[in-house]
C-alpha cells in the first residue's frame, strides 16, 4: 500500500517578546509543492502547543521552511503535518531554549507603615519592585512577578500588613526562568581572587582548635558578586533545608557533597591542590545552612531588635517552626520538647477545620481552638487566651537566642554546625550604631554559648574596617569587638567581576582566533584614539587595556565599559536611584546586565561593538520611575532623532551623571555611543 513520505527543513529563530509565532516559506523551485506548505506550517503549530521543554507551549519563534522533498505517490498532507512536528521539535531542542515563565504586573495598596513588609513579601517571591506612589492616603507599590509565585498572596498580604494590605495583577509577559542551583554551580566561575580568599576562609572554619573565632564579611560593590559566592558557600559548608532553598518549581537540588565535588574539581582544574584538599576537609564537618537576605526577614515593629528577629526568625523556620511570629514559635517549640506537637496540629485542624499550618498565621484570632486543641493533645487545661499570654510573655535576647541555638545543636549530636549566611548586612546596618552592637552582640553570644559551633557569615557593600572606622568616628561608639569576631574578610574587587566576565560570559569560539586576530591587528593602533577620555576627565581603563589578550578577552566591550559601569552603579545606589529598601540592585548585577546586553547582538558581525548606553537596559527595571521617566518620555517622541539618539545619550548621561572625575563633553559622550569602529 502507499506509504507516509514528507521531508522537511527548518530555520527557527527568536522573536522579540510578545511578538508571537511566525511562520515564512522561502522554498525554492518546487522541492516542496505548494499545497504542502499549508500542512508544514500546520505541523509546526501543533508542535508549537505542546513543546519539548516539559511540554510547555512555544511562544514568540520565528519558523522558516527553505527546503524539502516529496514523493508523488507517497505524500500526502497528514506526512508534512507529522514530518513538521518532528523537524520541529529536533531543531528547537538544538537551538538551546529558555523556559518561559508568565510574569504579573501587580499593584499593592499599603498604608505606609507597612512599606518594609510590602517590599519583602514581592522580593520573597522573586519579583522586582518597578517603583513607588503615593494614591488615595496609601503607598502603592509597582511590581513584576512570576504568576507561580502568586498563589496565596491575598493571605500574606494580609498578614504582613495586620489585615490592610490589598493587590491586584494582570499578565505582562513572558520571561526565562531563573536558573536552578546546579547549573549555577557548574558555571560558577572560580577566579583567582575568590581560590585566595576561600582557601584562607576554609582554614580557619576547618581548624579543629578554633572554638570563639566564628565570622566572616564579604564586602564588594554592586555586581561584584559577593552574594552569589555567599550562596555557593551555603552550599558548600552545609545541607541548606528544603523550606529555604531558593528554587524553581521541582527541579532536582543536589547533595552538598555533589555541589563541593563539582568545586574540588574546578580546584584541581586551576592546579590548586591546597583548596581542593580544605574543600575535602569541609565535607568531614556536618553542618546546617540558614541564607537569607536580612531586608526580606525582619520587622521594623521591633526597631532596635529587628536585626536579633531576622536570625530568630530564619532559625524558627529552619525548625519548621512559624517564623513570622517568635511567640508562636516559642508555642510550637514547647509543644514539640513534650512531643505534643503532632497531636495538636491534628486536634486543631479537627476543631478549626483547617490545617494549623493556616490557622498560625491569624494565631490570635483562634485563641478558643488553639485552647481545645492543647487540651486534646497535652491533657491539660490551657490558661485562657494561650496564643495572647505566649505573646505578652516573650522576651528576646541574644544571649536566650544563642542558648536556643546551642540546645538545638546539642540535640543533633556533638558535631553539626549551623551556619548564619547574611546577605546585604551593611546596608541593613547603615549609621545606626544599636544595630551594629546588635550584630556584635549576637554574634558573640552565638560563639560564647556554642563554642564556636554557630557561624555567621555577612555581605557587606564596605568592608568592615572601613564601616567600623566610619562608625566609630562619627557616634563615638567601640566597634573593636566586631573585628575580632569578623577576623576572616573576604574582599571581592573590580579585577574579580572582570574575570568572572570574560569567563562566564565573553569566551570566543576556536574558530574565531583568526578572525579576532585580525580584527587586532587592524584596530590596535586607533584604540586609544578612539576611547581615550579628554578634557581633563579621569580614564577608566585598567591597566591592561590596548594589550592584544585584553582586547580578545573584552571584545565585544572595550575595557573602560566595566570600570566605569562599576562606578556608575556604586554612584546610583549612594544617589537612591534604585528602588527596594536599600537600594540595591541585588539580582540587577553587573554579571546580569552584561548577560542581558550581549542578548542583543546575536545578529551582529565582527567589528560591532557594545556601546556604553545599551549597558543601560540591563538595569532598568532596578531604576526608580522617578529617575527614569525622562527616557520613557524620549522614547515616545515623534521625532526620530530624539527617540534613537536622544534616548541612548540619555541612558548614557543617566549612568554617568554622579561618577566623579568623567566630564560629559561631547567627545567623551561619543566614546560612549561609539557601537562600531568605523562608526563616523
Amino acid at each position: 500500500g502507499r506509504g507516509q513520505y514528507a521531508h522537511v527543513c527548518l530555520k527557527l529563530a527568536p522573536q522579540e517578546p510578545g511578538k508571537g509565532f511566525e511562520f515564512v516559506n522561502e522554498v525554492k523551485g518546487g522541492v516542496i509543492p505548494t499545497e504542502y506548505i499549508p500542512a508544514v506550517e500546520k505541523g509546526v503549530k501543533k508542535a508549537l502547543e505542546s513543546g519539548p521543554l516539559a511540554g510547555f507551549p512555544v511562544v514568540d519563534v520565528k519558523a522558516t521552511v527553505y527546503f524539502g522533498s516529496y514523493h508523488e505517490v507517497d505524500s500526502n498532507e497528514f506526512a508534512f503535518i507529522t514530518c513538521a512536528q518532528q523537524c520541529f521539535k529536533q531543531a528547537f531542542l538544538k537551538a538551546k531554549p529558555q523556559l518561559l515563565e508568565p510574569m504579573m504586573d501587580v499593584e499593592v495598596a499599603v498604608p505606609e507603615q507597612y512599606m518594609g513588609a510590602a517590599n519583602g513579601s514581592i522580593n520573597q517571591r522573586r519579583g522586582r519592585v518597578e517603583g513607588m506612589e503615593d494614591r488615595a492616603g496609601v503607598k502603592l507599590i509597582k511590581a513584576t512577578v512570576p504568576l507561580g509565585e502568586m498563589f496565596g498572596y491575598s493571605n500574606a498580604i494580609r498578614t504582613v500588613t495586620q489585615g490592610r494590605g490589598a493587590f491586584t495583577m494582570i499578565f505582562k509577559q513572558y520571561e526565562p526562568v531563573p536558573k536552578n542551583i546546579a547549573e549555577e554551580v557548574d558555571e560558577y566561575v572560580l577566579t583567582n581572587e575568590v581560590r585566595k580568599n576561600l582557601g584562607e576562609f576554609l582554614d580557619v572554619y576547618n581548624d579543629p582548635m578554633n572554638h570563639m573565632q566564628n565570622g566572616a564579611w564579604i564586602s564588594g560593590f554592586f555586581g561584584s558578586g559577593k552574594s552569589h559566592l555567599l550562596k555557593m558557600l551555603s552550599h558548600i559548608l552545609g545541607q541548606v533545608p528544603a523550606q529555604l532553598v531558593d528554587r524553581t518549581g521541582d527541579e532536582h537540588v543536589p547533595s552538598r557533597e555533589d555541589i563541593v565535588r563539582t568545586f574540588i574539581a574546578k580546584a584541581d582544574e586551576q592546579e590548586d591542590g591546597l583548596l581542593a584538599g580544605a574543600l575535602e576537609r569541609s565535607l568531614s564537618i556536618p553542618a546546617t545552612s540558614v541564607l537569607f537576605n536580612i531586608d526580606e526577614k525582619t520587622d521594623s515593629s521591633y526597631q532596635d531588635q529587628s536585626l536579633l528577629y531576622a536570625f530568630v526568625r530564619v532559625f524558627n523556620e529552619t525548625r519548621g517552626y512559624f517564623g513570622k511570629l517568635p511567640a508562636v514559635a516559642k508555642f510550637e517549640e514547647n509543644l514539640d520538647a513534650n512531643g505534643w506537637y503532632g497531636a495538636f496540629k491534628d486536634a486543631f485542624a479537627r476543631i478549626a477545620g483547617k490545617s494549623w499550618q493556616e490557622g498560625r498565621e491569624e494565631a490570635f484570632l483562634w485563641n478558643d481552638e488553639i485552647g481545645e486543641a492543647f487540651k486534646a493533645a497535652t491533657g491539660k487545661d490551657a490558661p485562657e487566651n494561650l496564643a495572647d499570654a505566649y505573646d505578652k510573655s516573650l522576651v528576646i535576647t541574644p544571649d536566650d537566642f544563642a542558648e536556643d541555638v546551642n540546645k538545638w545543636l546539642q540535640r543533633q549530636g556533638d558535631r553539626l554546625r549551623i551556619v548564619f549566611f547574611v546577605d546585604e548586612v551593611g546596608q541593613f546596618v547603615g549609621n545606626d550604631p544599636k544595630l551594629m552592637l546588635s550584630l556584635q552582640t549576637v554574634t558573640e553570644s552565638l560563639a560564647t554559648h556554642t563554642q564556636g559551633r554557630a557561624w555567621v557569615v555577612v555581605t557587606s557593600q564596605e568592608d568592615i574596617d572601613t564601616v567600623v572606622g566610619d562608625r566609630s568616628k562619627q557616634q563615638g561608639n567601640d566597634f573593636s569587638k566586631i573585628q575580632g569576631r569578623f577576623q576572616v574578610k573576604i574582599k571581592l574587587s573590580s579585577t574579580d567581576a572582570v574575570e568572572v566576565i570574560q569567563k562566564r560570559l565573553l569566551v570566543k569560539k576556536p574558530e574565531y582566533a583568526t578572525q579576532m586576530e585580525a580584527l587586532w591587528n587592524e584596530q590596535n593602533a586607533n584604540l586609544r584614539t578612539m576611547f581615550e577620555f579628554s578634557d581633563g576627565s579621569s580614564q577608566f581603563a585598567t591597566d591592561k587595556a590596548y594589550d592584544a589578550d585584553d582586547f580578545k578577552a573584552d571584545y565585544p566591550f572595550v575595557n573602560y565599559e566595566f570600570p566605569l559601569f562599576q562606578e556608575a552603579l556604586r554612584q546610583m545606589s549612594q544617589y537612591n536611584m534604585f528602588s527596594g529598601n536599600y537600594s540595591s540592585v541585588g539580582a540587577r548585577s553587573m554579571l546580569a546586565a552584561v548577560s542581558d546586553t550581549l542578548k542583543e547582538m546575536d545578529d551582529k558581525t565582527i567589528g560591532t561593538l557594545v556601546p556604553f548606553d545599551s549597558l543601560y537596559d540591563g538595569i532598568a527595571s532596578a531604576v526608580q520611575s522617578t529617575v527614569s521617566y525622562r527616557i520613557h518620555d524620549a522614547a515616545r517622541s515623534q521625532d526620530d532623532d530624539i527617540k534613537d539618539m536622544g534616548v541612548r545619550l540619555l541612558k548614557a548621561l543617566l549612568l554617568v551623571r554622579h561618577v566623579d572625575g568623567f566630564k560629559a563633553t561631547p567627545h567623551n559622550l561619543r566614546i560612549l555611543l561609539t557601537d562600531r569602529f568605523d562608526m563616523n
